[in-house]
């Protein structure tokens, strides 16, 4: 929802393709988590929603989001790590950043928690 207040522009394009890229994400991690079913097949699928999310995402962030911000980005990753990136690398470095929190160091353990919460008590 919050998306289609976004300043940038072309908020259905974001709305529509977060929704299909966590629609994704979460599809693919649960056939593999299902799949495996092991410790490693829980960390292969949150790897898989991070990457899946970063690359639908910050592919089309990259149309979204205007020029200048960009520019001004990759400005400050050069003069940080003295290489100048395209573009689009950019836009899937802020995603996948974003995505490793969002995923990984809050929702993974966030979900643990309301499993236990919800499992039913052993009488």
């Amino acid at each position: 929802i919050a998306n289609l207040f976004s300043p940038f522009g072309l908020q259905v394009l974001d709305v529509f393709g977060g929704a299909l890229a966590n629609f994704l994400a979460t599809y693919y991690s649960w056939r593999i988590a299902s799949a495996l079913k092991s410790k490693l097949g829980v960390a292969v699928a949150l790897a898989i929603q991070v990457m899946v999310i970063t690359f639908i995402v910050g592919s089309y962030l990259v149309a979204i989001v205007p020029l200048e911000i960009q520019e001004a980005l990759r400005s400050q990753i050069e003069e940080a790590a003295g290489v100048n990136l395209p573009l689009i690398v950019v836009s899937w470095l802020g995603v996948f950043g974003g995505s490793v929190v969002a995923i990984i160091i809050i929702g993974y353990p966030l979900l643990l928690a309301v499993n236990r919460f919800l499992r039913p008590k052993e009488k």
